[in-house]
């Protein structure tokens, strides 16, 4: 897995919609939206857990691993 901390990491580019990560990696393990509405995905195996900002049409904008 090659971390590029302006891109990504791995496949995961910042600026993803959720079809785009789903096509990679599948259904995540956990969905849950936070207090500000803004959907965080949990992929176990991966130890990822992306958020998906409400206020940026769901894209793909924060990435902890």
């Amino acid at each position: 897995m090659i971390v590029n901390p302006k891109n990504g990491i791995d496949q995961l580019l910042f600026g993803m919609s959720h079809a785009d990560v789903t096509s990679l990696y599948g259904k995540a393990d956990n969905v849950f939206l936070d207090e500000e509405e803004n959907s965080i995905w949990v992929y176990n195996a991966l130890q990822f857990r992306l958020t998906f900002y409400a206020d940026e049409n769901f894209r793909l904008g924060y990435i902890i691993t």
